[in-house]
């Protein structure tokens, strides 16, 4: 899902529009919708994620938890018993324990590894890191990591 279907998901959620979105958090009219052919700024994506109290990796595709949530709820029948409910509650809780204690990953080692523009760019900023807290492809980590070093050098981090 892009980045832009993904705000588009949460305002329908919050039962508002992209042009109301946009007034909400003080962004031009069209912005958001602009974001399908350029890389919007940090300061930009950050009042959108405040706004909807998600992460920026959430907005960003690269967080899956929320996705999960919504893909468990979709197939709970809805006349599931207090009992029921309760022991899927109490095995999402268990996951969300054992993924909480894995140690963050550095994506850019594996990017680099399988992708030459990542690799020039790391031979580059030795010191870029990009830590998360779940495993993935090499493809989905080359994808991730493309994304981030847009958005650290159109913010000159």
């Amino acid at each position: 899902m892009s980045l832009v279907s993904r705000i588009k998901e949460l305002a329908k959620t919050q039962k508002i529009t992209i042009a109301e979105l946009e007034r909400k958090v003080d962004l031009p009219n069209g912005t958001i919708r602009r974001w399908d052919a350029s890389v919007p700024s940090i300061t930009n994506l950050q009042k959108v994620a405040t706004f909807f109290n998600v992460s920026l990796d959430y907005l960003a595709g690269r967080n899956r938890h929320s996705d999960v949530i919504e893909a468990i709820a979709a197939h709970i029948n809805p006349d599931a018993t207090a009992e029921e409910l309760a022991e899927i509650l109490a095995y999402i809780e268990e996951r969300r324990k054992f993924y909480t204690q894995q140690a963050p990953v550095d994506l850019v080692p594996v990017a680099a590894e399988h992708d030459e523009v990542v690799a020039a760019f790391v031979a580059e900023n030795p010191d870029f890191k990009y830590l998360v807290n779940e495993t993935m492809s090499a493809d989905e980590a080359v994808s991730a990591v493309k994304a981030f070093i847009e958005i650290y050098k159109q913010n000159n981090l």
